[in-house]
């Protein structure tokens, strides 16, 4: 696939794209380099777009919101929260998640794919402001495919529902980050190998509802013994011994 062959080529921390059709505001960039910056844990920044048609009476201003909880809501409610061509995200998490998916299936709509699993672990944000703008046309993927496209989007909310996320549970990543001494990225890291690795997790008594929120649809149990596996021994991001998620 052209879009993971782009970002192993990639040789910078974050990563951004465009189709050749569409283009980007002035300010873009800075303006989401000035909110990572004000907020280390975030891991993707979008921003809203404006629709634009051979028919310029027929352009319109989509605009989405940040933060996390608002994303959730508008996949919930809507679908793909980001425009992709809006997106700025760091490529360790591009990485860990191993890229974009390649399944057959979400052949069409790869980034809605890989946003689910990334929304779910990873703090994003979006901005108000329109910065992309997206050109309209009958010859577009989305046009071309649209069947096909719908098949998996349909496939992808369907997971996303499966999963009974509560609009808050992502507060419960702070209460671990604090608690292990770890930021969230890590934190968030850490339960993405336990929930794609194993059935069920084991914590502390005193974490075990704040894992239950975040892994509803894994087993919980505690256990007097647990012991944080520290993700500051991963050397690359896909370094990590599984077993050290294991109960010792």
């Amino acid at each position: 696939m052209a879009l993971n062959i782009g970002l192993k080529a990639a040789k910078y921390d974050l990563i951004a794209r465009l189709d050749a059709d569409d283009s980007w505001r002035p300010g873009k960039l800075l303006d989401q380099l000035a909110r990572f910056k004000s907020d280390p844990s975030l891991t993707l920044v979008a921003t809203s777009m404006r629709f634009l048609h051979d028919d310029s009476s027929k352009d319109w201003d989509e605009i989405r919101h940040g933060p996390w909880a608002k994303i959730h809501q508008f996949f919930d409610d809507v679908g793909s929260p980001f425009p992709h061509g809006s997106i700025l995200a760091r490529k360790e998490i591009f990485n860990f998640l191993g890229g974009y998916p390649t399944d057959p299936l979400f052949a069409h709509c790869e980034d809605f794919a890989l946003w689910l699993t990334w929304i779910r672990f990873f703090n994003c944000d979006t901005l108000s402001k329109v910065y992309l703008d997206y050109h309209v046309h009958p010859n577009s993927v989305s046009a071309t495919f649209s069947e096909l496209q719908s098949e998996g989007s349909k496939a992808i909310a369907r997971k996303y529902k499966s999963w009974n996320l509560t609009p808050d549970y992502h507060t419960a990543y702070s209460v671990f980050s604090k608690k292990w001494g770890t930021n969230l990225i890590d934190t968030g890291k850490w339960f993405f190998l336990a929930w794609n690795y194993f059935e069920g997790v084991c914590v502390e008594e005193s974490l075990k509802d704040a894992a239950q929120l975040l892994l509803p649809d894994r087993k919980i149990v505690s256990s007097p013994l647990w012991r944080f596996a520290d993700l500051t021994q991963i050397k690359s991001e896909t370094s990590i011994s599984v077993k050290s998620l294991r109960t010792p």
